[in-house]
């Protein structure tokens, strides 16, 4: 009596991921100013065609250079200034495989700058000296140039312009 042998089946499974797709960015400002942080939009987010759940990687640039300090997707604001040219690059990533990057780049532009006014009465009688204090800042740390107008009835009857980093005073008289 011979045993009949079984026939043996080998089968192989070869795993394939497919990459991420490029996503969509953008930054969140226009036009942004020292004052303001660079936050990545996600667009269009990458899609992984495996279902794979899809992260980023951030790399930054400031004027052609790496900035290896930032690794998410805020640049804050105490890095940005007047000028400066910022890229980001975003590359998804599946856990298995990077896709292909996406970019986006902005220049920081100018600063308005702040101004708050003091002044010691605003019911002076015509033989008061009026004094005015002028408190300027500027993010940009830009020189200004402060102008003082008083007019009277409508009428010009003093004016000065005075560099300044901060404050100012100027004084009315009347004689």
């Amino acid at each position: 009596d011979e045993e009949a042998e079984e026939p043996i089946s080998l089968a192989e499974v070869a795993f394939v991921n497919r990459k991420p797709m490029s996503p969509s960015v953008s930054l969140n400002q226009i036009a942004p100013t020292t004052r303001d942080s660079l936050l990545v939009e996600l667009v269009t987010p990458s899609l992984d065609a495996d279902g794979d759940f899809v992260d980023y990687e951030y790399e930054w640039f400031k004027n052609d250079e790496a900035v290896t300090q930032i690794s998410g997707s805020i640049v804050p604001t105490d890095l940005t200034k007047k000028g400066d040219q910022w890229r980001v690059r975003v590359t998804p990533n599946d856990g298995y495989e990077k896709g292909e990057p996406a970019e986006a780049t902005v220049e920081v532009i100018n600063s308005s700058p702040k101004l708050s006014l003091s002044i010691t009465s605003t019911l002076a009688r015509s033989a008061d000296d009026i004094t005015v204090s002028a408190f300027v800042s500027d993010a940009d740390e830009d020189e200004m140039v402060v102008t003082f107008r008083w007019l009277l009835d409508g009428t010009e009857v003093q004016k000065r312009s005075v560099p300044t980093t901060n404050l100012v005073t100027d004084v009315l008289t009347f004689d």
